[in-house]
């Protein structure tokens, strides 16, 4: 499906968005901030494009349509912590040449619409870190709640375990905000 926001476009990823996923997810804030390391080559990023954002049905492309350009990925994938079907988590990055400028809540609030309205989902969870606020700060403003912190959730490297903010949004909660 793709997706239209005032000022975006959502669409699957395609082997030809491999040259811009490489340039922002190789900017050394990106990843540290979503639990990737910088990505090394673009061997690496097709590698990573492949598995995760490539033929998967509730995985966009953020593009920036002035410029044709990916600027960053985001998609509703299943919540592990959650033994629950009708739900999904919600992830995203963004090239931080375009941070602060309310592209991931714009973003954010159109997955939530497709997620409720198109694949019937119940609830969508979140996460982030702690020493995230930006990203704190996307759900919050797209209506999420928050759940609790969850102490060492994810080690993201050898020596790095970080904690989790946790959020989520009901349907019901999701329309009558909508209203």
């Amino acid at each position: 499906a793709v997706l239209r926001t005032k000022r975006l476009l959502l669409r699957p990823m395609v082997k030809g968005d491999l040259d811009d996923f490489y340039e922002y997810c190789s900017q050394p804030e990106v990843g540290p901030k979503a639990g990737w390391l910088p990505h090394q080559s673009k061997k690496e990023s097709y590698k990573i494009m492949k598995k995760i954002f490539l033929n998967q049905e509730s995985v966009w492309g953020i593009i920036f349509p002035e410029k044709n350009k990916l600027i960053g990925t985001i998609g509703l994938v299943p919540d592990i912590s959650r033994n629950f079907l009708n739900s999904r988590m919600i992830g995203y990055s963004l090239s931080k040449t375009y941070w602060g400028n309310g592209y991931m809540t714009e973003s954010v609030l159109a997955v939530l619409y497709y997620g409720f309205s198109v694949m019937g989902l119940d609830l969508i969870s979140a996460n982030c870190y702690p020493d995230n606020p930006a990203s704190k700060r996307v759900l919050e403003k797209s209506g999420f709640y928050y759940e609790g912190y969850l102490r060492m959730a994810e080690q993201v490297s050898p020596t790095d375990i970080k904690d989790h903010l946790c959020f989520s949004i009901l349907k019901e909660e999701y329309l009558n905000k909508k209203e």
